[in-house]
């Protein structure tokens, strides 16, 4: 990416010249990865900043209005390369002190995020495992945010997320061109509210957030 390209996210986002530095460095051992294993779609590999890093820092102004005033410790499910959990970690670094939860059950793509969370220095833990395995109730810092990107159909995210949203915690989803029709097709025993956001990246995308209802 073209430093005034860089210049532009920092500005968009108000990001840090220390944070740019640590994306990059991210961003960099993500490439070195890529050449190796699959940790992100082979064709975006060339877009990574506006695919992937300007993608995860849009939902930062959602976790700070959710969490305002908490230590946010977010749970990333199905983080793949670390998108969006680690830019989020590095991105809400610059005004707390947030805590990461990365859970993908793939070794190789936890191998990854080991070497990424020792080169950023986020506070964080791996979790090696399917979401289903892992029990709600001994994640700690308790999660006070849920997200995931380009995962799984709305209904299966919200039915994994569920542990933790009944505990108290928000869930911030990004998805598709297909957002409403997933919407409707979720479980209505689910005492949920939702809203749906649309990006301001990208039209054919948009940012549900749901909570426990009450």
């Amino acid at each position: 990416m073209a430093s005034s390209e860089i210049e532009a996210l920092s500005a968009r986002f108000d990001v840090s010249r220390e944070t740019i530095d640590k994306l990059q460095a991210y961003v960099s051992l993500m490439l070195k990865w890529q050449s190796k294993i699959n940790i992100i779609g082979p064709s975006t590999a060339d877009q990574v900043w506006q695919r992937h890093i300007a993608d995860s820092l849009q939902l930062t102004p959602f976790i700070e209005k959710l969490a305002p005033n908490a230590s946010i410790s977010v749970l990333d499910l199905g983080t793949g390369a670390g998108l969006p959990g680690v830019p989020l970690a590095l991105h809400l670094a610059q005004k707390g002190k947030p805590y990461v939860h990365l859970v993908d059950s793939n070794t190789k793509k936890a191998a990854f995020l080991r070497e990424a969370v020792r080169l950023t220095e986020i506070e964080a833990e791996i979790y090696c495992k399917r979401i289903e395995d892992i029990d709600a109730s001994v994640v700690s810092p308790a999660p006070n945010i849920v997200v995931s990107r380009a995962l799984a159909p709305l209904d299966q995210l919200l039915a994994w997320a569920y542990p933790w949203i009944e505990r108290g915690a928000a869930g911030v989803f990004l998805k598709g061109r297909s957002v409403e029709k997933e919407l409707a097709a979720t479980d209505p025993s689910r005492p949920l509210i939702y809203k749906v956001v649309q990006s301001e990246l990208n039209s054919e995308s948009a940012i549900v957030v749901a909570e426990a209802r009450g």
